[in-house]
């Protein structure tokens, strides 16, 4: 079971791509676009009720937490979004560890979207349309990374196969 509200999707668009499934790349770009619109919902409602006083944040964090991380595209953004999307793409293949991978993909999209909403509900605009930008590159680099993990490893499997088949088991002697 993997903790992690997009990488199934995430992973699904990947493999559209190296198939040629375009179908189900457009069904798993709806459904991740549905599920990040939902985050920033969600993350603008609570701030709102932030605003209001109607909710309290004991810590103070929520409007400088994550303002540096989800609104600058740098060389760390597309580094941890590529090895996000390999280990995706390795955990789905080889079908272990996909809670804690599928907790580390979320790291690279939840925080963009939900720091969107709070931006806006605050009226950073500004920061607000920045979050979606890194959402969007890291949405890529994960589905990017996929495909060539996938490639790669397909291709790596199809020659073990070929090997595998070319040595005799038994000798005929």
């Amino acid at each position: 079971m993997a903790f992690s509200p997009d990488l199934g999707r995430l992973n699904a668009m990947a493999f559209a791509v190296i198939t040629g499934e375009w179908r189900l790349l457009l069904r798993g770009a709806a459904s991740l676009t549905v599920g990040m619109i939902v985050t920033i919902g969600i993350s603008s409602a609570v701030t709102l009720l932030l605003l209001q006083g109607t909710l309290t944040d004991p810590l103070g964090a929520i409007p400088d937490l994550l303002a540096s991380y989800v609104t600058v595209v740098d060389g760390v953004t597309i580094t941890v979004a590529l090895g996000a999307g390999v280990a995706a793409m390795v955990v789905f293949i080889s079908d272990r560890g996909r809670t804690a991978v599928g907790v580390g993909v979320s790291i690279t999209t939840i925080p963009a979207a939900a720091y969107a909403g709070i931006a806006f509900a605050d009226g950073n605009w500004s920061s607000g349309w920045d979050a979606p930008v890194v959402l969007g590159v890291n949405i890529l680099c994960v589905i990017v990374a996929g495909v060539v993990t996938g490639l790669a490893l397909r291709r790596h499997l199809e020659h073990r196969a070929r090997a595998l088949q070319s040595t005799p088991f038994f000798d005929s002697a």
